[in-house]
């Protein structure tokens, strides 16, 4: 017996369908046309005030997950953070890091020697792919060195390998730093200097979801820990930059105040839907007619609660049998009047 299923259709005015593509214009209006003019600092997380961000342009500073995330104050610079092995730390992408440009740096140890076994040290996600873990970008400890890689629209991934023997010891600081640019490639350099580079032309420009250490996944379905996932390390200086930066150089202007902010942007586009839905006649009967097919749609779905599938196959063959009862009721009368 299959699941009984109710659909509601509603067509709005091209008003209200024009605010609600002005709140979508809304989200990518900072990745679009409010990125700052020069090279600035999108996303810098120091680790001084715990796991928020001092610098957010997408107005996300507080992480979406913390768990298993605790300060400690032999950072790199100043006080950073140590990432237990199930941690799940990811923040939210949009304005935060573009896909087309940018770079990303940060400090990390790995407090417990390393071995064969590979992990991921960092990861952007997709805000939506074919991909399992929705992986856009991740830079990994490969068993004796580092990967790194960003996809292309294809979901072809470019990546370099460098080895790096002999690894660091836990207890040392290594600076990580990843560049790419649809027109140029990626560049790869560690502790400031260029260990690999990969010359190529690609479109990069996607939606992107959330991003952080580690984690055996961290997408729009989960961000999680565990399996063969298990293993942490230490963080610090996370820094986000657009455009990319050269060699030997980094960004830290803030983004330029004069731009509108994400929230501002969908507040606007908020106030214009609601404006439209209070002055709109037709785009108020359609949410009245709306309101009535969910309600109808709600009683239809309490009279099949509780229904066992004999009951319901019963109610299906009366439902049959009346309808046939009127069927030779209606040939009958028809006979009747043409006789007559």
């Amino acid at each position: 017996m299959g699941a009984t299923s109710v659909m509601v259709m509603t067509v709005f005015s091209p008003r209200v369908i024009f605010a609600l593509c002005l709140l979508c214009w809304g989200q990518s209006l900072v990745a679009a046309s409010a990125s700052p003019p020069k090279p600035g600092l999108l996303f810098y997380l120091s680790g001084s005030t715990g796991t928020t961000a001092e610098v957010a342009f997408g107005n996300t500073a507080i992480p979406n997950f913390d768990a298993e995330i605790t300060s400690i104050k032999d950072g790199a610079r100043a006080d950073a953070l140590s990432c237990g092995n199930t941690q799940r730390l990811a923040y939210w992408a949009p304005g935060n890091i573009f896909a087309q440009r940018g770079t990303l740096s940060f400090f990390w140890r790995s407090r417990d020697p390393v071995g064969p076994t590979e992990f991921p040290v960092f990861r952007v996600a997709y805000a939506d792919s074919s991909i399992w873990d929705m992986t856009w970008l991740r830079i990994d400890y490969n068993g004796h060195g580092f990967d790194a890689f960003v996809s292309d629209a294809s979901l072809s991934r470019i990546r370099v390998s460098v080895p790096l023997q002999p690894f660091p010891s836990p207890k040392t600081w290594i600076h990580l730093t990843l560049a790419w640019d649809e027109t140029k490639g990626i560049r790869f350099y560690i502790d400031g200097k260029l260990a690999a580079t990969k010359e190529t032309k690609a479109i990069l420009y996607t939606g992107l979801d959330q991003f952080g250490p580690h984690s055996r996944i961290i997408s729009p379905n989960n961000v999680q820990s565990d399996y063969n996932y298990v293993r942490g390390g230490d963080l610090d200086e996370v820094r986000i930059v657009v455009p990319d930066v050269g060699e030997g150089s980094e960004a830290v202007d803030p983004p330029d105040p004069d731009h509108p902010s994400t929230r501002e942007v969908n507040d606007a586009a908020l106030d214009a839907i609601k404006a439209l839905l209070v002055d709109d006649a037709e785009a108020r009967q359609n949410l009245s007619e709306t309101q009535a097919q969910l309600r109808e749609a709600r009683e239809q779905l309490r009279l099949y609660e509780g229904m066992t599938a004999i009951q319901l196959t019963k109610r299906a063959v009366v439902r049959f049998s009346e309808r046939r009862r009127w069927a030779r009721a209606a040939l009958d009368a028809y006979r009747r009047v043409r006789l007559s």
